[in-house]
């Protein structure tokens, strides 16, 4: 992850001096975001930030960032989905320990919730990873999965590309007001946190799953 760190920051410092051509870096945010969406192990609110961050330095046009961010993240999703779909057969060959716990989870997304746990898991690191994987074995249907997706992805994107132009606006502030600059950051923060905490605590209580419930699938149309 430290390796992976330094890539961020050697790609945001190149940006900033000018060494890199704004269609360089819109190619490596598209598939850095779409291959993180995918499951891999990328930071990919490191690259949101950046991408806010250098909205705010004038680097990138605003509409132009959250076009490019949501819609690499949502089409890596709508792949995720698409293999999970491919997948479903092999689930029968799963231990009945497992086995129990995926048709625990099935029965949330395919519930009354699951129009709501489908976008509160895109606020959560890990979990939004194989969310979408675990929706195409479910008996979700593409579209209904790639609306709540959309609203997720989208309001957490946005946000985190704020966060990201916030702290460069900050330091642009700073210069001429550094109490103001450094209170609008640290509010900043603190409502970053906050959502962020609160989603996760949420979420952990509509997806935990406790072994001996007993619960009552309903056939979804």
């Amino acid at each position: 992850m430290e390796q992976i760190s330094n890539l961020l920051n050697v790609i945001y410092s190149n940006v900033l001096s000018m060494n890199m051509n704004i269609w360089v870096f819109c190619s490596i945010a598209f598939f850095w975001l779409f291959l993180d969406s995918m499951g891999l192990p990328l930071p990919y609110e490191g690259m949101l930030l950046i991408t806010g961050a250098l909205v705010g330095a004038g680097f990138i046009n605003p509409v132009e960032a959250v076009v490019l961010t949501i819609f690499s993240t949502i089409f890596g999703a709508c792949l995720s989905f698409l293999i999970g779909v491919k997948l479903k057969p092999f689930t029968k060959k799963l231990g009945p320990k497992y086995e129990n716990i995926l048709e625990h989870i099935l029965y949330l997304i395919e519930g009354d919730k699951g129009f709501i746990i489908l976008i509160v898991v895109r606020f959560l690191p890990g979990i939004r990873h194989f969310s979408s994987y675990i929706a195409g074995i479910s008996k979700v249907d593409l579209k209904d999965f790639l609306l709540p997706t959309s609203i997720g992805s989208s309001i957490w994107t946005i946000f985190v590309l704020i966060v990201g132009f916030s702290g460069m606006e900050s330091i642009k502030m700073f210069k001429e007001n550094s109490l103001l600059a450094s209170l609008i950051l640290v509010i900043t923060i603190s409502i970053f946190g906050y959502v962020y905490f609160s989603l996760h605590k949420h979420s952990k209580r509509i997806l935990k799953v406790k072994k001996g419930d007993i619960y009552e699938k309903k056939t979804v149309n």
